[in-house]
């Protein structure tokens, strides 16, 4: 550890500066007043670091450490307030102590028994107690083993008052700004895909296969007429023409569903409905508006090749094949190749539950009267839609006001009950972005925060008891970029999709775009002009009319200059 002179004169600023950098048990006889026109000028080697604060930084509670240490969400500390400290240093009440909380103003001083502050955000007040939310957090102590990671003590005298400060210093805490590819591939090592059920065919569509399913006969198990008209022998039409008809006796007639009773031979048909078995001795079929009837025969007026028109036994599937592989989504054209197959139950992957939180105190829900400054929650009917299109079941959980607390609060309800929660708003870097704040809070792993694209670029990710946490940006259009580009590949790998990316395709612009500093994705509009794959870029028009007529994100790198119309770009397909 390397010795450092510290070299101070205590004037009132500077007191702080002593305190906040002296972080060791042995100057713990040092009060504020014994440091007073002094000087320290020692080597110093500390054994518990502790960052006790002269006044305080934040609006919130002191109390012992021992009186919070160890709580959490799910097992908060209660405290009883026992008075206050105003800004100017007035004490109103008694002198903290284990198990009790005096509230604080920012500045105002902090007693010689309290080295632990606690920002208010990170509390809840009931009735003259405080509830401490703290995931395992340890307030204002700096591990020895974390310790060793920071490189020395000098890197470590830092005010741990919350949650999110302690997580700011860890190795792997709140990594920030990952690249798109990066954050995707970070989401998909977290995600679990959810277990299988046993599902009748009708109650599978929107599931997911979760093994091979192969088939034990043909499909079709026999011959069947693709046409209504006459089962025949190709040989007897060889000479038909316009003026040298085949006249052929029809021996019977025989439905879908039916045996015939009789064998074609020559000279001789039977009349067959679509669907009908081939009968034996018959190698095609003529179309009943391609024949003249006369009585009990027909005539025919054109050469009938072998095989016309009749479809072969496993012609659709041969017994032994895989009808369908693992990872493959049920849609209604696999329903109906599935039933065509017999299989009245498959093997498919639970359904995902996806929880939806809005934040934002300027929300409103529909049927609600607007006030000054508020907008409509139109992100919770947009991600609705998305989810339900992938065959995902929404759990909207409504609209939690820009309150750390109640944001942790409804995080912890919605893990309940759902395998993942999506939140809306509050990701950014405003004093009223709280989301990141209320993971942590919450107990939440850190996973990351920020994305290097826009828009989508305010992300941020957690996981909790296995699942994963994902925080949108509250504006429309960066919540749908990162919906489609991170959030959709993460469910379809929960969902048991055998391909989960997006699909990248090479396109041509059809107009100039001026590129920024930052990879910018811009919502487009595929068109195919004669054979040639175009992305117009939706400009001009409202976020929400632009999300409507997206289908296509073009990938703009970053740098200077201009793509020119023509130019062939990269762009995810949605």
């Amino acid at each position: 550890m390397r010795n450092k002179n510290l070299t101070v004169s205590i004037e009132e600023e500077a007191q702080k500066i002593v305190l906040n950098s002296v972080g060791s048990l042995n100057c713990s006889n040092i009060s504020t007043k014994e440091a007073s026109n002094r000087v320290l000028n020692e080597d110093i080697v500390p054994d518990i670091l502790i960052t006790p604060a002269d006044n305080s930084a934040m609006e919130g509670y002191a109390i012992i450490p021992d009186g919070a240490l160890g709580s959490s969400k799910r097992n908060s500390i209660r405290l009883q307030i026992i008075g206050e400290i105003q800004a100017d240093g007035y004490i109103i009440g008694k002198q903290v102590s284990k198990g009790t909380a005096m509230r604080i103003m920012t500045g105002s001083p902090i007693l010689e028994s309290v080295n632990s502050l606690i920002q208010l955000e990170a509390t809840k007040e009931e009735a003259g107690y405080v509830k401490m939310f703290y995931p395992m957090v340890k307030t204002n102590y700096v591990e020895e083993e974390l310790l060793k990671t920071l490189g020395g003590p000098e890197k470590a005298f830092i005010n741990i008052n919350i949650p999110k400060d302690y997580y700011a210093i860890l190795p792997h805490g709140w990594r920030r700004n990952l690249a798109l590819e990066q954050a995707r591939d970070l989401l998909l090592q977290h995600a679990v895909v959810c277990p299988g059920d046993r599902l009748p065919l009708m109650e599978a569509l929107g599931r997911t296969i979760r093994e091979d399913l192969t088939v034990q006969e043909d499909i079709p198990g026999f011959n069947r007429s693709l046409v209504d008209g006459y089962a025949l022998l190709g040989r007897d039409t060889e000479n038909a023409g316009d003026n040298a008809p085949v006249r052929l006796r029809v021996l019977e007639e025989v439905a879908a569903g039916r045996n015939p009773h009789f064998q074609v031979s020559s000279g001789t048909a039977i009349k067959v409905m679509t669907g009908a078995p081939i009968p034996s001795g018959a190698d095609a079929v003529v179309k009943y508006e391609e024949v003249c009837r006369e009585g009990a025969d027909i005539l025919v007026y054109r050469q009938v090749l072998k095989d016309t028109n009749v479809a072969e036994a496993g012609q659709e599937i041969t017994a032994g094949e895989n009808v369908v592989f693992k990872g493959t989504p049920v849609t209604p054209s696999l329903l109906g190749l599935l039933a065509a197959a017999g299989f009245n139950e498959i093997p498919v992957h639970s359904a995902v539950k996806v929880a939806i939180i809005s934040t934002g105190s300027e929300l409103a829900g529909l049927g609600q009267t607007l006030g000054a400054g508020q907008i409509y929650n139109s992100n919770q009917y947009f991600l609705t839609a998305l989810l339900k299109t992938i065959g995902i079941e929404p759990v909207p959980l409504g609209i939690v006001p820009d309150e750390t607390a109640k944001i942790a609060d409804l995080v912890h309800a919605a893990l309940r009950k759902a395998d993942l929660v999506i939140t809306t708003g509050g990701v950014s870097a405003g004093d009223y972005d709280l989301v990141e704040n209320a993971l942590v809070i919450a107990g939440v792993e850190s996973l990351f925060s920020g994305v290097t694209v826009r828009p989508g670029k305010s992300f941020v990710a957690g996981k909790k008891d296995g699942k994963l946490i994902l925080g949108l940006s509250g504006h429309p259009g960066a919540a749908f970029t990162s919906f489609e580009l991170l959030v959709k590949p993460v469910l379809k790998k929960m969902m048991g999709y055998k391909d989960v990316l997006p699909r990248k395709v090479e396109v041509i612009l059809s107009s100039d775009y001026h590129k920024s500093d930052a990879r910018r994705l811009k919502a487009a509009r595929l068109l195919i002009e004669g054979g040639i794959a175009r992305a117009k870029i939706l400009t001009g028009q409202g976020i929400l009319r632009t999300m409507a007529d997206c289908n296509l994100f073009v990938d703009i790198p970053p740098g200077q200059g201009m793509l020119a119309a023509g130019e062939k770009v990269s762009a995810y397909m949605i």
